[in-house]
């Protein structure tokens, strides 16, 4: 029930794939449904090969929230995205809300979100609008579900409903007969009040006639009375007669009141019977126009009954023909396949078409023959000799072919599937040879970009260490030609340049033209350049500064141990057949730059002399 209020009108729609059905239906509809009710049902045109829309999560309700879009289903899936489609287009079913009780109602319609309204079972309705929150009764029209119910069940469901409304109907007209007895009995009310409230005026009137004549003129005796003086007790009998008239008066108006009233009853029972005689009025309309529209509606389905029951005789007509028609056209086939196969045994069509005229074309051509002579030659007994003829030369072939047609073609089909196989093997491999040359090609990519990011970072280092000295270096690295050189420009520092080398050629290009300490500095920086990118967890140097003065000595032995104490997980070796002098200053020069060695960080072994008489150096 409540998605038959949400949706009721859509319902009631049609829709077509094109313009010109929609004009044609429309017509139709302008025919046959002459303003029954005061609705007619409309009309959409629809793409019917459109998918169907898909709604985002963020548009529905909350997944615990029930909607007409998530329960209703269609059970013919070719007409269901169009007719789901046009519910969303129209009636926004996505939003629309369904509630068990009328809190979960309210609950879903007045807090969740992107819920337009929400249906209760018996139909009601909540919505929010703004800050308002409004719940609407189910609607009167409003008696049976139409979903799920077929043509059968809706026709009987509307048979109840028209003996329902022919019941209510004699329930109206025996309203109607008790509120015309109800006006019958205020008109006649009505008379007894006018006459009543006319006797009440003549009385008022005549007392209002002897008051003014007792008053303005009084009798000669009570006159006479009153101006003699008089004995009391006649004047107590006047005083009495004017208390009487005072009564008089005062009744008089009492009864003047109550006729005023008894007149205004009287003009609200003659308003009362008016309102009921015109919502009577009303009621009888509607009840006329409801029984017509009903009538109507029977006899409407009536005749769609009648049209579907004629419209299923035909059917099981028109499928008991298909029947016979299949049954006899597979026997024609089967009879068809059979003298086919009988005629392919021996050639085909085409072929013995072909043969007969290159036959008759070559009797005609050698023997210049007429239609009659050349049909005569094409005798039957004449071709079977020749058909005779012709199976001894294809058993001959066959002979020297090794084998019949039969047995060659399946050869040639098993040659033709192992070829398949082969081939499929064959771009299997060739598969993985393309995913595998892809793959090298990727780690050769990278492996190149690698190789030029070591390059730059072990340059980056070189020219460091090389600045610490004053110099200035960068490392060229000749891949095609597997060579690698060593550019030096000897004390830049200080200059414009900021210590980079931007003249190469104006650069130390060998090192055979260095001296030979700027040679075994420039190697021991080249060394620790190239030893932070290396995985070899010992070091060892030989005799790295013997050609280099105290200075070199102590900058390069400096770096030595500011390298070492970066890379502290690994071991280094360091030989040296001079003094030890440039270990003690190496250590204070990484004192004062803030590089403290921890004690014992430096282990200094010294050799024994290799003769007896030779003095140790320290």
């Amino acid at each position: 029930m409540a998605v038959e209020a949400a949706i009721s009108l859509q319902l009631n729609a049609f829709l077509v794939h094109t313009m010109a059905d929609g004009r044609l239906l429309r017509q139709m509809i302008a025919q046959q449904f002459q303003g029954i009710g005061g609705i007619r049902p409309s009309v959409f045109v629809v793409n019917f090969d459109l998918p169907q829309h898909v709604i985002p999560p963020a548009s529905q309700p909350p997944p615990a929230i029930p909607t007409i879009y998530r329960v209703l289903r269609c059970a013919d899936r070719k007409v269901a995205a169009p007719i789901l489609n046009n519910l969303v287009d129209q009636a926004h079913i996505e939003k629309l809300a369904l509630g068990g009780s009328g809190e979960a109602c309210k609950s879903a319609a007045w807090q969740a979100q992107n819920v337009s309204a929400c249906y209760a079972p018996d139909g009601s309705k909540y919505y929010r609008r703004g800050s308002t929150n409004t719940s609407i009764p189910p609607p009167h029209w409003l008696r049976c579900a139409r979903l799920g119910v077929s043509a059968a069940q809706q026709t009987s469901e509307l048979e109840r409903e028209v003996q329902r409304a022919q019941q209510e109907l004699a329930q109206l007209e025996l309203q109607f007969q008790q509120a015309q007895a109800d006006v019958a009995a205020a008109n006649a009310a009505e008379v007894e009040a006018r006459r009543g409230v006319a006797a009440v005026k003549r009385k008022r009137w005549e007392t209002q006639t002897v008051l003014t004549q007792l008053t303005q003129q009084p009798p000669p005796e009570v006159l006479a009375a009153t101006q003699g003086g008089g004995d009391n007790d006649t004047h107590a009998e006047i005083w009495q007669a004017a208390q009487a008239c005072i009564d008089l008066e005062q009744q008089l108006r009492e009864k003047q009141g109550a006729a005023e009233e008894a007149g205004a009853a009287a003009r609200q029972a003659v308003d009362a019977l008016r309102e009921k005689r015109d919502a009577m009025t009303r009621l009888n309309e509607e009840n006329e126009a409801f029984v017509s529209s009903y009538h109507q509606e029977v006899e409407q389905l009536q005749a769609v009954a009648a049209r579907l029951a004629e419209a299923r005789e035909a059917g099981e007509a028109a499928r008991a023909r298909r029947a016979q028609l299949q049954q006899l056209a597979a026997q024609q086939a089967q009879e068809l396949a059979q003298v086919e196969e009988g005629a392919a045994a021996l050639c085909s069509r085409e072929a013995a078409d072909e043969a007969r005229r290159a036959v008759e074309e070559r009797l005609r051509g050698k023997r210049d023959m007429g239609e009659e002579e050349v049909a005569s030659l094409l005798t039957p007994e004449l071709l079977r000799k020749k058909v005779a003829l012709l199976e001894r030369k294809i058993a001959e072939h066959e002979r020297a072919a090794g084998g019949s047609l039969a047995e060659l073609q399946d050869a040639f089909a098993a040659s033709s599937a192992r070829m398949g196989r082969d081939g499929r093997r064959f771009r299997e491999a060739i598969s993985t040879y393309q995913v595998v040359d892809d793959a090298l090609k990727l780690r050769t990519k990278k492996l190149s970009e690698l190789d030029h990011r070591l390059e730059d970072l072990v340059n980056a280092k070189f020219r460091q260490y090389m600045w610490k000295k004053g110099h200035s270096g960068m490392i060229k690295l000749d891949r095609k030609a597997q060579s690698l050189q060593l550019k030096v420009q000897i004390g830049c520092k200080g200059s414009k340049e900021g210590g980079a080398v931007k003249d190469l050629k104006q650069a130390s290009l060998q090192l055979l033209v260095l001296s030979g300490g700027e040679r075994s500095y420039t190697t021991v920086a080249f060394t620790l350049a190239l030893g932070g990118h290396t995985e070899m967890p010992f070091r060892a140097m030989d005799e790295f500064d013997v050609f280099m003065d105290a200075i070199n000595r102590r900058v390069a032995m400096q770096n030595l141990f500011c390298f070492a104490k970066e890379y502290a997980e690994l071991q280094f070796i360091f030989l040296t057949p001079q003094d030890i002098s440039a270990v003690d200053d190496a250590r204070q020069a990484c004192q004062q730059q803030g590089h403290e060695l921890p004690a014992g960080f430096v282990r200094v072994i010294s050799m024994r002399p290799p003769r007896a008489n030779a003095t140790r150096v320290q």
